[in-house]
Order: C-alpha cells, then structure tokens, then sequence
C-alpha cells in the first residue's frame, strides 16, 4: 500500500482565507497578479495553512484545483530571476528559487491530503483517483524541473515517492487514464503514465548539461511527447531500439537495460518518439521552419536541429564509449575566468597591451627569463596579486585528452554553462583553454563541473573589428588563436569575444607581426566566445 508524507491536522490550526471552493474562486480573482512577489506570499501562506487545516477531502481538492494555475504562473514569474543565471546563485536568485520549490512542495503536500482520503475509501474522492494522482505527480516532475534549471540533482526521496505514485495509479488501474489539465499546453489533457514518462524523459535527457533555454524548450516538447513513450512490463518481443527500463523500487531515474537487476523494472517505449524526433531532424535539415513542425518560434536553427539530435542520441541509442581513457587520481588544478585574465596567463603573466605600446616588465619577470627562460609560479602570484588577476584552485576528479571533470569547494567566480576558461593541472607550466559542458551544485554547496578541452595549442592573441574609417578603429582587445590538429582535422581557429563574428568579416590580429583575417565559419558559440575559422595574410 502507499505511505505518503502527509502533513499534520491540527483542529487549533489558523483557518485559512477560505475554506469552500468558491470563496477560493474570489480570493484567486482578486489577486495582484502584477505584484510577484506579493502574490507568491499570499500563496505560500494560504497552501500553508491549508495542509494543516481539517477540510473536506472533495473541498480540498476544488480549492487545489482553482490555486493550481495560478501556482504555476506565480512559479514561472519568479522563476525568471534565477533561470540562467551562473552558479552560485546570488542570495536573491536562490531566495527565488527557493520560494517556487516551496510553492511545489505545499501544493503536494496538500494533493497528498487528498489522496490518502481516497486510499482511506472517502467515497466523495473515489471517481477522481486518477486526477488526484496525476496532480501530486505533476507536482514533483514541476520539482523536478526547478532541480534542473539550479543545475542540482534530483534528490532520491523525490524519485522514491514518484515511482511509488505511479506503481499505485497502476495497481488501481488508472494509469493510462486521460484527465483534464489546463497546465499542458499541447492538448490539454493529461495521466499518470504520461506524467511519469515525462519525468523519465527529462532525465535521460541529462537536464545538466541543457541550458536554461532548452530546458523550457523540453518542458513544453514533452507535454505532446510523452504520451507517445508507453510503459510496460515486459520488454517488447522485437524492439529496433536499446531497451529503457526504470526500478520502480529504487530511487534514481531510468537507465539503458543490459540487463542489470532491477526488482520492479518497467520498459519505456521510445519507439513512436523516436519516429517523430527523425521526421522533425529530416524537416530541419531540408530547410523546413521549426514553428511548422510544432517546436516553436524560439527554436532557431542550426540549434533547433542539433538539439533534437542530441535528443535522439539520449533517448533512442546507446551512448558511444568513451573516445579516450580517463585518468581517475584526483590533482589540484587552477582556473582563471575572463579574457583578460586568461590572455595574462597564457602571455607569462604578462598584463595586455596595445600593439606598438611599450610596457615595462616587472624586474621579476627579467630576472626569470634570465636565470629559467621563463615566468615561475612565484612570480605568478606576486604579479596576480598587484593586477587583481585571481588563479582558483579546484580538484580534478578525473580526467581524459577530451575535458576534466572539476570540483570546487567555498566561496569563487560564477560559472555558467559553455563559459570559456583556461586550466593548468598542478603538473604542467602550460594552460588549457576548455569550455564548461555542464555543472552540478551540490547540496553541501560544492560546485562540480565538466569541462572540454578546446582542440589546439592556445597562443595569446590582440585583435580588433576592422571599420571602413581606419581614424574610427577601436582598441585592440584580448583574443587566442588555437593550433590545427590536423590527426583530429581540426583547423586552426581564432577564439574571440562573443558577438564578433560574420561570415566574410575581417579583423586584425597582433602575435609577433600585424595581420588582416576574414572569418569564414563559426566553429562553435559560447556564453562569453566564439571559436571560428579563418584565413589571413601579413599586413606589415
């Protein structure tokens, strides 16, 4: 039988403002829904109340159902303070998300109130058993959501309660049950299956290593997608795709089946979304619009595409090995941020100049280019400290040719995901840019991050957008440009700031002479670079 977490009645409880559906129906009418904040309080104070006070379990539930929506936009509002926002979160972004996990939670706790009256036989609730279930379930896949977009893992106490939640709508035979619900915005209906299959779904989906963006942009896809991804109990007879199953009796999300035990195993039938997500990456490809193929507005291509296939890959195929070996003995490794820390460091911690400008050297730096041809570490520091150049330190928990997977403890920069840093592991004189893939936060407020290495040996660079009036030229700014590895046929590339480039642009670039380069193709976008191709010749 199903053990719910069920909020305490408590017959001295403050009454809440209403108590029948219809005052409910008033009081949510008169709500300042321009106010935010103002409107979250009232909220969270009234769900409060609500899941202590002695109600009528039918009364309950007319009143949840009136508050869920509004719930949901108040949830949506605040959401946009932390919704792609680095990590950590600053006291006020976390504040707010905090207060939408919360607003998460007391709708569940009350819907639970609800379904403990129908596991209870309470006659008035019994027709609704499958509404009742879907809902505390939509509550926890909304949690699940907000874990995502705070870059945290969803806790095992969420998974826990979710499988036992859909364990029961099947054994009381109301899984597959369509009900009405305003909150999907694909057909308006929903049931518990889908619902599960949804959670299910943006896990495979790695929510970690989504952006923000695509992330809401998966939210919406998986309204309409995932009634089309049934669950079972057996494994189908002939099935063209890798096996999905989940453990109804464990506390994690689903996984590709080898065969590994799983004591209540359900399979995930990613067949018909596999069809649907090829159709729509064939449509993408031959030039087709994304708003004509139900995907919306906001996905542009060639991202809309690239995002599908990186969802077919998670979904329908069994992720490749990996392409090198990882090393797992933990190192120490330092981290700067930012294009003119970074340039200082890969440039002997030499600070940046105008080309042409003379710039006295330290008599630290002389005396090591004389005694060690180079800048020691020593050195390093003392000119960090005069120019407020920060090195971080961080674990490397492991590591390949490929990336670094990192780890930081207390207080440092803000990261966000694709953010452009440079890393030097405790063993090497030279730095590595790389790119975060993805972050974790972790509940001890550690921060993980996985970082991929950038093909080539980084030199440091000054460069400058070219202006029809030579007078209007602006100054040079920090720029890298990054070796070709001709075995892995990566060309050599010009790391510049975000916003740049254009096909057919020219710039000039400063090492050792002056050049004139024209972009020809963008390599990859980041949140604070671009990476592109180019072709150049000697200006003098």
């Amino acid at each position: 039988m199903l053990k719910l977490d069920l909020p305490a009645i408590d017959p001295a409880a403050p009454r809440p403002e209403f108590t029948t559906a219809t005052a409910c129906k008033q009081w949510v009418k008169e709500l300042p829904l321009t106010n935010i904040q103002a409107v979250q309080d009232e909220l969270k104070q009234q769900l409060e109340l609500l899941s202590h006070f002695s109600l009528s379990a039918l009364e309950r539930l007319k009143t949840l159902e009136l508050m869920r929506e509004t719930v949901a936009f108040i949830a949506g509002e605040l959401g946009k303070k932390y919704r792609s926002k680095p990590l950590p979160f600053s006291s006020l972004e976390q504040t707010a998300w905090n207060n939408v996990a919360l607003l998460w939670q007391t709708l569940a706790a009350n819907y639970r109130l609800c379904l403990q009256a129908n596991i209870d036989g309470n006659a008035e609730v019994a027709p609704f058993s499958s509404l009742i279930t879907q809902r505390t379930m939509s509550c926890l896949v909304m949690q699940m959501l907000e874990f995502g977009q705070a870059y945290r893992c969803v806790p095992s106490a969420v998974w826990r309660e979710l499988h036992a939640l859909y364990a029961f709508a099947e054994a009381q035979d109301v899984a597959t049950k369509r009900i009405k619900d305003i909150l999907n915005r694909e057909d308006g209906s929903d049931s518990c299956e889908a619902t599960y299959a949804k959670a299910l779904l943006l896990s495979l989906a790695d929510p970690q290593q989504l952006s923000s963006r695509q992330l809401l942009q998966l939210d919406r896809w998986l309204d309409k997608w995932s009634a089309r991804a049934p669950l079972s109990r057996e494994q189908p007879p002939t099935p063209t795709l890798p096996l999905v199953a989940v453990d109804l009796s464990g506390e994690s999300g689903p996984a590709m089946y080898t065969g590994q035990m799983m004591k209540e195993k359900r399979f995930l039938d990613t067949e018909r979304t596999a069809v649907s997500l090829r159709k729509r990456i064939k449509f993408l490809r031959s030039g087709g619009n994304s708003a004509e193929i139900g995907l919306g507005d906001d996905c542009i291509q060639p991202g809309c595409e690239a995002f599908l296939s990186m969802l077919y890959r998670r979904w329908c195929e069994v992720l490749p090995t990996r392409a090198h070996n990882r090393d797992s003995a933990e190192t120490a490794v330092q981290l700067c941020f930012a294009f003119p820390a970074i340039h200082f460091f890969l440039n002997d911690a030499t600070p940046f100049k105008q080309p042409g400008e003379t710039l006295d050297l330290a008599p630290e730096i002389m005396e090591d280019m004389r005694m060690y041809g180079r800048v020691t570490k020593r050195t390093e520091k003392l000119l960090v400290a005069r120019l407020g150049y920060t090195l971080e330190n961080w674990r490397c928990l492991d590591q390949s040719a490929g990336g670094f997977r990192l780890s930081r403890s207390g207080d440092g920069e803000r990261i966000s995901q694709n953010l452009l840093l440079a890393l030097r592991p405790e063993a090497s004189e030279h730095f590595t840019l790389a790119v975060v893939r993805w972050l974790v936060m972790n509940e001890d407020g550690s921060l993980n991050i996985g970082t991929r290495a950038l093909p080539g040996f980084p030199t440091p660079l000054a460069a400058r957008q070219v202006t029809l009036n030579p007078k209007d030229a602006g100054h040079f700014v920090p720029a890298f440009l990054l070796s070709a590895v001709p075995e892995k046929k990566e060309p050599a590339s010009l790391v510049l700031p975000i916003g740049w480039f254009q096909p057919g642009k020219r710039i000039h670039i400063y090492g050792s002479q002056m050049e004139e380069a024209k972009l020809v193709a963008l390599l990859e976008k980041g949140a604070n670079f671009e990476r592109v191709t180019f072709v150049s010749e000697v200006m003098y």
